[in-house]
């Protein structure tokens, strides 16, 4: 009996995740010059031939890649400031932390990925686009800056200027983050939870010093998250 519309358009879709889970996890690792549809093609285990049916060029299948990764992005911050209005801005940064976190635990390239994408903006996206690629960076550097504003406005933040603060915080988490997914491969669950615990810990100690925050204020936050189960 022959397929379905429905059925047919579900091959479809998971054929093209699958070539842009490939393409994915070449680009992390050699970047957007470093990768080619060959490649692609044989990490997806598919034929050449249906990763250009669906992508006629490189640059077409890296702009949907790209494209689809700002949006997951900007789903990512949006969910989170939903679901934290009623929390207090030194909550709210040290919840938005464990939750980067755990993203990235989750899937260890999203990170990379971040990183990578605003140096190759320019060649996939053009002069017309190019500042899409700064999007990922952009959206969470900016949640923080509105976290670190509320928090000077209540007196928890005692920094000068939320968008220089936000920028500093921002680059200790891309830094963590990326020393955090280098640590992760081959280990247990176990090794991974201490590793995550520490280095969230870590990387608050020296953020929240940098914002003049209370110790004991930030450290009652974390400890409700071992207790969520957060982390």
């Amino acid at each position: 009996m022959p397929r379905t519309k429905e059925q047919n358009e579900k091959i479809r879709e998971s054929k093209k995740e699958r070539i842009l889970d490939a393409a994915l996890s070449l680009y992390v690792r050699f970047g957007y010059n470093g990768t080619d549809m060959d490649e692609v093609a044989a990490n997806a285990g598919v034929a050449k031939g249906l990763v250009y049916y669906y992508y006629k060029t490189k640059n077409d299948l890296f702009r949907e890649l790209f494209d689809t990764a700002v949006e997951k992005a900007a789903d990512f911050s949006r969910m989170f400031y939903k679901a934290s209005e009623s929390m207090s801005p030194v909550e709210k940064l040290v919840k938005y932390s464990a939750d980067i976190f755990g993203m990235t635990l989750g899937d260890p390239r999203l990170i990379r990925f971040a990183m990578r994408m605003p140096f190759d903006a320019y060649a996939v996206f053009g002069p017309g686009e190019w500042e899409k690629g700064l999007a990922i960076s952009v959206e969470h550097r900016d949640n923080l800056e509105k976290i670190i504003a509320s928090g000077m406005a209540e007196g928890s933040m005692k920094c000068t200027d939320a968008a220089s603060a936000a920028n500093s915080f921002w680059t200790v988490y891309a830094a963590n983050l990326f020393n955090f997914t280098g640590m992760m491969a081959g280990r247990g669950y176990e090794d991974r939870l201490n590793d995550r615990m520490s280095l969230i810990e870590g990387m608050l100690a020296f953020g929240m010093a940098g914002l003049g925050v209370d110790e004991k204020a930030w450290k009652k936050e974390m400890a409700g998250l071992i207790t969520e189960r957060r982390i």
